[in-house]
């Protein structure tokens, strides 16, 4: 009900607003919903680069609070005009080579996306390679460079300037052709637009190995002077330089001992000295190194078990010493073997499955030379007679089918050998004549013959095996035989110097320019003359008549020794030779 003397009427929305605001000081609401407000502004850039005097259309998107885009009017911007330019409608054209903000704004909310101006087809960028840092005194190297625009494209004919900080330490040719001079470092530049790389090459005297063991995946080789050096993979310490850092080439033993021998397991070395001590370095997670002071490896976070990076005395003398892949073992001066690490499979020889380490071997027997396998170990006796033990699953044994001995096992045949190498599965040895004699698993001809027996196994397919010697096809004399702990590949040096491979060959390992199995012993290439040469699982290695070390198959982590990664299925020289 009005009061008196007021008619009743309709007020126009505004008017009664108004009355609203004067009456309660109220302030008005609208009757129409606004938009809302924009709360972030992103632009989309097709790419981050752009070559002088080229275009690029740019887009933005205007987005509320709630993520929802939104209807807006974009003002285009560029942070520095000098490098790049912006229409009205976002198309960037690009003036000189720099970096540059592009921004838009949409109700006072600003988005910006960074953009890199280039000058296309000019060297940003310059690398410098080759095949190693380290060259020995008159030794020659070609190195490469390798530029790239600022966008990472790879320039092809480019013109390079090369340049020596030390030319009478290392010269450079025109062509990037080192020659090494003097012993010392320089500094190799390259030089191309104004990039520029460099490559730190050390000069240093050749060192010539008079012997080489193979791991699983790392080489060592023993100088004249007792100096050893090892190069590839370092995961477990097993170079011995006290570091776990890989090394591509030859790289010194710490410690300054002189060696006499040196042998490598699948990731451990050891060294005999000239009064006989023994020193092992690399992993001891099975007891390969024989001492209790070796401490807990850690990679990455990751525990890798007890190892050292430096060689550990064992506290025994020895004649000779023999790795195989998780166990080692010794002659004493009065033939007497013992052995350490590993005895899952009896291939400690004293009688027992697993055990101590740095245990003599059963039997009262005395040898001459021994060799430790994967899971298995030979010796030979006074009279040539060879014995073996641990597994026996693929006849390595040699004493013909039968279960795994703990003991040492006449091998049959009555065969009199004057050397023996031990391999994964398998065991090889020369006799008098120079024949070669082999036994156990023939995995793609690791016996070097094409026929042999089967030996049945419990739960798996039977194998192509022989479990007593089997004469190596082609009656090929040889003066010495090289196998490793984990390889199902054997090499030998002729009466002539030349190296002759068979067996497994999926990295190249055989050395004959291929990557097939050899069922029978093929010549390694390259018409090399050899001293000693030995087949690995994944690499082999030989010392030629020379003084010179090649090695060739797998090169993963640097087991070559040549200064890169790249494999070899041919004899690669190994650096500073």
């Amino acid at each position: 009900m009005l009061p008196s003397g007021l008619r009743e009427r309709t007020v126009p929305c505004r008017n009664c607003l108004t009355l609203i605001a004067l009456l309660f000081g109220a302030a008005c609401q609208k009757d129409a919903t606004s938009p809302p407000t924009v709360a972030v502004v992103t632009i989309v850039l097709p790419s981050g680069n752009l070559a002088v005097s080229q275009s690029m259309q740019l887009s933005a998107v205007a987005k509320d609070a709630s993520g929802t885009p939104r209807t807006a009017t974009l003002t285009w911007t560029s942070s520095d005009e000098r490098v790049a330019t912006v229409s009205s409608r976002g198309l960037v054209t690009a003036i000189a080579a720099g970096v540059v903000d592009i921004i838009a704004t949409a109700n006072g909310i600003r988005g910006q996306g960074r953009l890199m101006v280039y000058v296309a087809g000019v060297a940003a960028r310059l690398d410098v390679s080759g095949p190693s840092c380290l060259l020995g005194l008159g030794s020659t190297m070609q190195l490469a460079a390798t530029a790239y625009d600022a966008v990472g494209v790879v320039l092809t004919g480019r013109a390079v300037t090369w340049s020596s900080s030390a030319s009478a330490v290392a010269s450079v040719s025109e062509s990037g052709f080192v020659t090494a001079l003097a012993l010392g470092t320089a500094v190799i530049s390259a030089k191309s637009d104004g990039a520029s790389g460099n490559a730190s090459i050390t000069v240093s005297a050749p060192v010539r190995f008079a012997s080489i063991a193979l791991g699983a995946l790392h080489t060592c080789g023993l100088a004249a002077d007792g100096t050893a050096s090892c190069w590839g993979d370092n995961i477990f310490g097993m170079l011995g330089t006290g570091t776990f850092s890989p090394s591509l080439v030859p790289t010194k033993v710490a410690g300054n001992i002189a060696f006499a021998s040196l042998t490598a397991g699948g990731s451990f070395t050891c060294g005999l000295t000239l009064d006989g001590k023994a020193w092992c370095w690399g992993t001891a997670k099975e007891g390969q190194l024989g001492a209790l002071t070796a401490f807990d490896c850690d990679f990455n976070g990751f525990d890798l078990g007890r190892c050292s990076n430096r060689p550990l005395a064992l506290g025994a003398t020895f004649r000779s010493l023999s790795a195989g892949y998780q166990h080692a073992c010794g002659l004493t001066l009065d033939g007497v073997a013992y052995c350490w690490g590993s005895n899952k499979l009896g291939q400690l020889g004293n009688g027992t499955v697993g055990g101590p380490s740095l245990v003599p071997v059963a039997g009262g027997l005395t040898f001459t030379a021994i060799s430790a396998g994967g899971g298995h170990t030979c010796a030979l006796t006074q009279n040539g007679a060879a014995y073996c033990w641990g597994i026996n699953d693929f006849g390595q044994l040699g004493s013909g089918p039968g279960p795994s001995r703990a003991v040492p096992t006449l091998v049959a045949g009555g065969l009199s050998f004057i050397s023996l190498s031990v391999g994964l599965a398998h065991s090889c040895g020369i006799v008098a004549s120079g024949e070669t004699f082999c036994w156990g698993i023939n995995v793609a001809g690791t016996l070097g013959v094409t026929t042999s027996e089967t030996c049945p196994r419990t739960g798996v397919p039977p194998s192509s095996c022989s479990t007593r010697p089997i004469a190596v096809s082609g009656g090929r004399v040889f003066t010495s035989l090289g196998t490793s702990a984990d390889a199902f590949t054997t090499c030998g040096v002729s009466v002539a110097g030349d190296a002759w491979c068979w067996g497994d060959n999926p990295t190249g390992q055989i050395g004959d320019g291929t990557r097939a199995s050899r069922v029978e012993p093929v010549p390694v290439a390259g018409n090399l003359s050899f001293s000693r040469v030995r087949g690995g699982s994944t690499h082999s290695c030989g010392v030629s008549t020379s003084g010179i070390t090649y090695c060739w198959g797998n090169n993963q982590t640097g087991q070559l020794g040549t200064g890169s990664r790249d494999g070899s299925t041919i004899p690669v020289r190994v650096a500073n030779q």
